[in-house]
This record gives C-alpha cells, sequence and structure tokens, in this order.
C-alpha cells in the first residue's frame, strides 16, 4: 500500500496538506476556543463548526459511511463562512440572517470581504452538498461525495480559522499551494 501511495507525487503531497489542514484546524480550534469568550457569536460558530465537522468525520468512519455525513459538512461548511465573516469582516448577526444557509450567498459575500482568499478554491465544490432541507430527507449520497464534502469543509474552517493563530503546517514544511 505505502508503495502504490509513494508512486504519484501529487498524491503524496495532497495527503500531506490534508493532514496539515487537519493538524492546524483541531489545533486552531483548541488554541483559540477560550480566546473568544467575549465574542459569544463568533465562540458558538467556532464550537458549532468543531461539533459539525467532528460528527461529519464519525459518520464517514462508520463501517459504511452514512449518508448523515453530508449533513453534518454542510452545516460545518456553512458556520466556517460565517465563522470568516464575522472574524474578518465584523458581520452582524443581522446580516447572517439575511444571507440564511445559502452556501453560494454566504461564499460570494467572504470572496467579497477578501478577493484573495483560499476559498475561491471550493467553488466547484459547493454544487455537491445538499440543500438545507435534506435534513427532512432520507437521500442516498456515494461515499466519495461524502469524503469530499468533508475534506471541503474542513478546507473552509481551516482558511476561517488559520488567521487566528499562527499555525500553517503546510507553508512550514513546504506542501506547495493546490
Amino acid at each position: 500500500v505505502k508503495l502504490n501511495f509513494c508512486r504519484d507525487r501529487n498524491d503524496v503531497f495532497v495527503f500531506l496538506k490534508h493532514f496539515a489542514d487537519l493538524y492546524d484546524y483541531y489545533y486552531t480550534v483548541e488554541d483559540v476556543r477560550e480566546s473568544f469568550h467575549d465574542d459569544p457569536l463568533l465562540a458558538g460558530f467556532i464550537a458549532s463548526g468543531r461539533k459539525h465537522l467532528t460528527l461529519a468525520g464519525n459518520l464517514l468512519l462508520e463501517t459504511r459511511p452514512n449518508p448523515k455525513a453530508a449533513e453534518e459538512a454542510r452545516t460545518a461548511l456553512e458556520v466556517f463562512l460565517k465563522i470568516f465573516l464575522v472574524h474578518r469582516a465584523n458581520v452582524t448577526e443581522r446580516e447572517l440572517r439575511n444571507l440564511s444557509h445559502d452556501l453560494r450567498k454566504l461564499w460570494v459575500r467572504c470572496l467579497e470581504v477578501d478577493p484573495h482568499s483560499d476559498l475561491k478554491q471550493i467553488e466547484s465544490k459547493l454544487g455537491i452538498y445538499p440543500d438545507i432541507s435534506a435534513r427532512y430527507r432520507a437521500d442516498q449520497v456515494e461515499p466519495r461525495a461524502l469524503w469530499s464534502m468533508y475534506y471541503t469543509a474542513l478546507a473552509a474552517g481551516v482558511v476561517a480559522m488559520r488567521p487566528m493563530s499562527d499555525r500553517d503546517s503546510a507553508k512550514s514544511v513546504g506542501i506547495p499551494d493546490f
């Protein structure tokens, strides 16, 4: 397995980037969790994002990846986009309510705040997420799509959270941007 894995240098870098992002995300959450107790909106979003991303991961690790992971990954992505807006642009709770649960609107608003943000890279993945109303249905989702949703939510979480800390493991070990 190791030899087959290491044959494709790009796959190795993708794996290392994912691992670095996971590391940075989870340790950043731990670092900043208490830092924002004076900002209950941001603190609530940080806790919520962590909860939903962790639940998505747990559902993916069941014997057969559970399709409910799509809902959790979708909610995590939504929360991370909102964290980005609150932290980087002091967007109010009222404006967030107007953006509602629309991932595309949230994403567009994030790029209005920072047109050069790495969030640009997730645009093609926004369409794979179920609509918010899917939580009332029992949709079947391919495991590959579930993992893609998880990875995309994690990537958004890293973009939203990394500026809150001094962590950037991918850059410190020389992993190229994708």
